[in-house]
């Protein structure tokens, strides 16, 4: 349901942004959701889902729109670096917050290993795909970005399946297949 976020950016891009939304937009936009849909295994009961889970995944989706379309207007004005430090610095005591309600210690008693690995996955992955992300709304639609990032549960599902031996069924297959279409067709489409 998280995937339903390109949806939500593309109504909000559309009423607020004022994007064009031609009928090969549109066409790749459901391709991609119905793909990552696929991909979940939501078609296959692989999937419980509670009312609980449902509000949450939504919520998710929202903030991840909202986010998507601030950025876009923001780095109209200000280089992405800049979006960047503030979008961190605005989410950090939300962050901190969520820690405090789950009773969690902040800095958990990891090995000096453990926290070199969590380092370089907050700066290479998170840091910098963030960046890469505002850049990239610096130079396309917002509903052009948001359909293309439905591509990570692609990379995600053949990572799970290359290190961690996770398998995946001939409709999740398919689901990665769609969304590939669906990315390549909105970066064809003009418009």
């Amino acid at each position: 349901m998280f995937y339903l976020y390109p949806v939500f950016v593309a109504i909000g891009a559309r009423f607020t942004l004022k994007e064009r939304f031609p009928l090969g937009k549109t066409t790749a936009l459901l391709i991609a959701v119905f793909g990552c849909s696929l991909v979940s295994g939501v078609w296959e009961n692989s999937v419980s889902i509670s009312a609980v889970g449902i509000f949450f995944a939504l919520a998710s989706a929202s903030g991840c729109a909202a986010y998507t379309l601030l950025v876009k207007v923001a780095v109209r004005e200000h280089p992405p670096e800049r979006v960047l430090a503030y979008s961190l610095a605005f989410a950090l005591p939300f962050l901190l917050l969520a820690n405090l309600l789950t009773r969690e210690p902040v800095l958990a008693p990891y090995p000096l290993p453990a926290w070199g690995i969590i380092l370089l996955l907050a700066l290479v992955p998170t840091l910098f795909g963030y960046y890469l992300f505002a850049l990239a709304l610096k130079l396309i639609e917002s509903s052009r970005a948001s359909i293309t990032a439905t591509v990570e549960p692609v990379l995600a599902s053949l990572l799970a399946y290359a290190t961690l031996g996770e398998q995946l069924s001939a409709l999740q297959i398919l689901g990665m297949s769609l969304i590939l279409v669906g990315a390549v067709l909105v970066q064809q489409e003009r418009g």
